[in-house]
């Protein structure tokens, strides 16, 4: 299970709800991912390097995740999972350090203005990878507009670009 939509998925009873709730969750997603580059911006103003606060946002994490299963979702589900799974989970979690690493030493570099965008390039390359690997979005009926997108995208980063030079 996952926190909190363990709690929640028990009451939805029609695709179209699941879609509000999940909407509501994305939309939650995108408000927490630009907030948390706040306080990491002006953090890292005062400092070298982008590891020590690197490594207390980690710990930061690690009581987030915490706090998220002794209070939401005590089930023990991690228990039942697969050794592949965790293994997997395993994986996510050090391409995240990866990408976090990568986002913050940008954020120092280029500012947060620029920075975030690029770094959330994941955006397209996520939807063309759910595409091609995960299945969930057909290429061929949606070819024009995911090139249409990808451009776009390109496009609004090199003008960001081009406005902090």
């Amino acid at each position: 299970s996952s926190c909190p939509i363990h709690l929640i998925k028990p009451k939805l009873k029609k695709a179209s709800q699941y879609s509000v709730v999940g909407f509501g969750f994305a939309l939650s997603a995108a408000l927490f991912y630009s907030l948390f580059g706040i306080p990491g911006k002006l953090v890292m103003e005062s400092m070298d390097s982008v590891w020590p606060y690197f490594m207390v946002m980690g710990q930061g994490t690690l009581v987030g995740a915490l706090a998220c299963y002794f209070i939401i979702g005590k089930d023990k589900g991690w228990t039942k999972v697969s050794r592949k799974d965790h293994l997997l989970a395993m994986l996510a979690g050090l391409l995240w350090v990866v990408a976090f690493a990568s986002l913050a030493s940008s954020l120092k570099l280029l500012g947060m203005a620029t920075a975030w965008p690029i770094a959330n390039l994941n955006t397209i390359v996520t939807v063309v990878y759910s595409s091609l690997v995960l299945k969930e979005i057909s290429i061929r009926q949606q070819r024009t507009k995911m090139f249409a997108g990808l451009i776009m995208g390109v496009m609004g980063i090199i003008l960001l670009v081009l406005a902090r030079t």
